[in-house]
């Protein structure tokens, strides 16, 4: 409804059909209505499913997010797990022959610290269906942060997550308590409280 007071003079405001009346700095000034914009367009939709795909995973690796990502939040207006999500949205992409979410597990990361990195130099990480092994002899006691993710299954539900120590000599064994007839991509990073390394991966098959 328009409120109108000697249009000339006076003051109007509201709608009338597609016509907006406002004051601006004393002004009477008629403009017309802006569109409303609900379009929901299959490429929105696909984005949609691509960015709800990686937030879903932080909700289960949000401490190791906290951890891999925090000093290279420091001095941003990001919080450590919107650079996970931004870091990562690029990774995955829609396969339309298979109607899906696909991952390039070559751009995706779990850790990218700014400058204080672990040197993990000289140590491994292997894994099969019947468990994951660590072995860093030179980062005894660090922290160890594991994300597999399902290829056939990029949901929480395909989302298996291990997080620990290493032992005195450097190595840690995770039992198998993920699908074995399944192939898993597994991202992991090391911290000793200080200092975090880089992400690496290895897929199991």
């Amino acid at each position: 409804m328009a409120t109108v007071q000697n249009p000339i003079i006076g003051r109007a405001s509201g709608t009338m059909a597609n016509a907006v009346f406002s004051t601006w700095k004393g002004i009477n000034v008629l403009k017309s209505k802006p569109l409303s914009n609900n379009s929901n367009t299959e490429a929105q939709q696909t984005q949609r499913s691509l960015f709800k795909t990686v937030v879903s995973m932080l909700k289960y690796f949000s401490q190791a997010a906290r951890v891999g990502f925090y000093e290279r939040a420091q001095g941003t207006s990001y919080t450590p797990w919107n650079l996970f999500v931004k870091s990562n949205t690029a990774a995955f992409t829609w396969d339309e022959a298979i109607g899906t979410v696909v991952l390039d597990a070559t751009k995706f990361t779990v850790s990218d610290p700014a400058g204080n990195v672990l040197d993990t130099t000289g140590g491994t990480a292997t894994g099969d269906y019947t468990n994951i092994t660590l072995n860093f002899p030179a980062n005894a006691n660090a922290n160890y942060h594991i994300l597999m993710l399902n290829q056939n299954s990029y949901t929480p539900e395909g989302v298996v997550v291990h997080e620990g120590q290493l032992d005195a000599t450097g190595q840690a064994v995770i039992p198998r308590n993920w699908d074995d007839s399944d192939e898993y991509d597994v991202f992991y990073f090391l911290d000793d409280g200080v200092n975090v390394s880089r992400s690496a991966g290895f897929l199991i098959s």
